[in-house]
């Protein structure tokens, strides 16, 4: 591995490097559990390859209408709503001031190039949603954006255009049209054929992950940038929980954070409301990622005071847990590694309100409540699942209540 590094910094910079290392000295012996490349030729060889590529806006849209250009892919965060941003980029392009770059990986479907977004996802929604287009979405489906059609507002310098849309009556005009759909966009090439060891949701987390991109105080987790410390409240309350409440698998690790984080977000909502609803569905999985990306200095409070409520929520659980002749994986009805998410987020909400003292002197109803739930749980539609909770909710509040 020394002499790899020496070759690739000698061929990199065309310098000598051997009279920096001294030939007297023994090396130390390496691991090859740690040699990755043996040869300065095999580290070329799983470099990136990259290719520049220029389009203009109009070709973009017609190559997603034609199904060639995927702006969302699976592992891609939900589009932001942010409308003063997009139409700052729209009055950059009538200013002629170059935007960033589109990372793209391209590759082979029934003989046709079909281009996948893996970094620039915002940028282009804006474009898209103001000139009214259709995109391709993460199901292969034409859809719009959320800003479909919308007006320009906080223009600064082409102020008298605000409050203006792409066409229709009260239109941007035939000149500024033609600079958008005529405005060249430059493409970050990375080709699947020559890029084979990558795939596209590695590419993305490489380039999206980077420490540089986030704001102060924010990281990124589940591709959105959270703040720090309601994420980290978050990590240090699972961290408790582990042995206890969740089972002690490495692996599983991330998956408690995201069941946790989904009772937060269910104990935030309720706060103040005496008509409770139970609002996470699996398929709602972004919207609980919106719901982090809107955490700021002025809710901030509420969002940790929601961690520390459901923190407090789970040890009580965790207790009674301990007091009856069943583990977590009898009681929620499910085999052991294969834990599912919206049976535990479900156990939180039925039981959260109830004190420690109820659970355990009413025990063995509170249990019977349950296995009669997660018994039916299977059975019900779907459509007819939020009622078939609220019910469940309704026999628990009982106990609530210090019945």
């Amino acid at each position: 591995m020394y002499q790899l590094v020496m070759d690739y910094a000698q061929h990199r910079f065309s310098v000598n490097m051997n009279h920096y290392l001294n030939q007297n000295k023994k090396l130390p012996i390496e691991k090859e559990d740690y040699a990755v490349a043996t040869s300065f030729q095999e580290l070329k060889n799983i470099q990136y390859k990259i290719y520049s590529e220029y389009r203009t806006i109009d070709e973009v849209c017609d190559l997603m209408e034609k199904r060639l250009f995927i702006l969302r892919g699976p592992y891609q965060r939900q589009e932001e709503m942010n409308l003063k941003q997009a139409s700052w980029q729209i009055e950059s392009i009538f200013m002629d001031i170059p935007l960033p770059k589109i990372i793209i990986h391209q590759y082979q479907e029934n003989g046709k190039e079909i281009y996948e977004v893996l970094d620039g996802q915002q940028r282009l929604t804006g474009i898209i949603g103001f000139k009214g287009r259709l995109y391709l979405n993460e199901f292969g489906e034409l859809e719009k954006t959320q800003k479909h059609k919308f007006s320009l507002h906080g223009l600064k310098v082409f102020e008298d255009l605000n409050g203006k849309t792409f066409d229709g009556k009260n239109d941007i005009g035939e000149y500024f049209q033609k600079k958008i759909n005529q405005y060249v966009l430059e493409f970050s090439i990375i080709k699947e054929s020559e890029n084979s060891i990558y795939s596209p949701k590695q590419n993305f987390k490489r380039i999206n992950e980077s420490i540089n991109n986030l704001k102060e105080n924010t990281y990124r987790r589940w591709n959105v940038e959270c703040d720090k410390t309601v994420m980290t409240a978050i990590e240090n309350a699972v961290q408790k929980h582990i042995g206890s409440f969740f089972p002690p698998y490495k692996d599983l690790h991330k998956k408690y954070q995201a069941i946790f984080t989904t009772c937060v977000r269910q104990v935030f909502y309720q706060q103040d409301k005496t008509d409770v609803i139970y609002r996470w569905r699996m398929n709602d999985k972004r919207e609980v990622s919106n719901w982090l990306n809107k955490i700021d200095d002025t809710n901030r409070y509420h969002y940790l005071t929601s961690v520390e409520q459901v923190d407090e929520s789970l040890t009580r659980i965790e207790k009674w847990l301990s007091t009856i002749e069943e583990d977590i994986y009898q009681l929620i009805h499910c085999r052991k590694y294969q834990i599912g998410e919206e049976r535990v987020v479900l156990l939180c909400f039925l039981l959260f309100d109830i004190k420690e003292e109820i659970l355990l002197r009413k025990s063995s109803e509170i249990k019977a409540i349950l296995h009669d739930f997660y018994h039916q749980m299977s059975e019900q539609k779907r459509k007819d699942f939020s009622s078939f909770v609220h019910e469940t909710k309704v026999k628990m509040n009982r106990f609530t209540n210090g019945i």
